[in-house]
């Protein structure tokens, strides 16, 4: 079977599953003609006809068509023989009919049984054609063929599509029943009730709206959105600011220039200069403490070198002294020896 042939019949077949609710395996009620021809043709009767409905089938015939392939003779017999496999259909009719008006009967007037009708009488598949949602198989040349759905099959396709779309009838109706009169200005005003029965259904056709209706989601609006506020700067109060310059001035000052661009933003001009007087004042008492350690350190060094100094001197004359007495004890030495002498 060629490509494109293969793809049409898959999208016809389709097309019955989806709108009248075909399925496999597909029930192929066949008619006297067809098997006889495909006898004679020699024709592989299973897999010829799944390859046109692409899928599984289940072959039947019905009594007047198996009583057709009798009436026959011995020309039939091979065909009788074909048609004892397959499964017997009842049409529950007492006196052998026609094949035309059997299958006919069969297929009613919508196929409510969801037939594949196979058959090589074209009369039959004429008025077979009226029928919608009835797919026909026939054999042309030793070539087994379906047919294209029908007009009436297509009608009544887009029909049930646009009854999906619409409120049943049934439902109208319903609603139409349980309609609530609205109450006037005037039986407000004076308080009059509604009626029993009004209100009843009132109460009823409320019920029902609160279970099923729900209410509309808010839509999320689109456009710009904020700045991450984890990446925004807190701005900080004067307390922070005053710990941050003490704690600054203890440090030496080694991180004041960013602290004071942080802790500046959204100040006033007399804040600032206010800040700014600070800000010197403490760096001159910084520079004073720290000279004046500088200084301290400077007269406690010099006393040391005076100190050193007077250690020196008096050890110089000591040592003089010293050197004296020894040439003192040389020269009575030296007189002694002379003596003796």
């Amino acid at each position: 079977m060629r490509q494109k042939r293969v793809k049409s019949y898959r999208k016809v077949m389709q097309l019955y599953c989806s709108a009248f609710k075909f399925r496999e395996p597909y029930q192929l009620l066949v008619d006297a003609a067809f098997i006889q021809s495909v006898v004679q043709q020699k024709l592989d009767f299973q897999a010829r006809l799944q390859d046109v409905v692409q899928g599984a089938i289940k072959p039947m015939i019905t009594q007047c068509s198996m009583q057709a392939l009798y009436d026959a003779g011995a020309e039939g017999q091979a065909a009788v023989d074909e048609a004892k496999g397959f499964e017997r259909r009842k049409c529950n009719h007492f006196k052998v009919r026609p094949e035309a008006e059997c299958l006919a009967s069969m297929a009613g007037k919508d196929n409510p049984h969801r037939y594949v009708i196979a058959t090589q009488s074209l009369p039959l598949r004429k008025s077979l054609r009226s029928v919608p949602g009835l797919p026909i198989i026939y054999i042309n040349r030793s070539v087994v063929l379906l047919e294209t759905p029908s007009d009436q099959t297509m009608a009544k396709k887009s029909s049930m599509e646009n009854q999906k779309l619409h409120v049943p009838a049934e439902e109208l109706a319903l609603l139409n029943k349980t309609s609530v009169p609205t109450p006037t200005s005037a039986q407000l005003i004076g308080g009059d009730s509604l009626p029993l029965a009004s209100t009843s259904t009132a109460a009823a056709v409320e019920g029902e709206g609160a279970e099923t209706v729900e209410q509309p989601k808010k839509k999320k609006r689109k456009g710009p959105k904020g700045p991450n506020p984890l990446s925004i700067k807190k701005k900080k109060g004067d307390s922070t600011s005053a710990s941050a310059s003490a704690s600054a001035a203890a440090g030496g000052g080694k991180k004041r220039g960013r602290e004071e661009g942080e802790t500046t933003g959204g100040l006033t001009g007399e804040e600032k200069a206010e800040r700014k007087r600070k800000r010197v004042e403490e760096e001159k008492t910084r520079l004073t403490s720290s000279g004046a350690a500088r200084g301290g350190e400077a007269r406690e060094g010099d006393v040391k070198r005076k100190a050193k100094r007077r250690r020196g001197k008096k050890g110089g004359a000591a040592a003089k002294a010293e050197g004296g007495d020894a040439d003192a004890g040389d020269d009575v030495a030296i007189s002694g020896g002379g003596e003796a002498e």
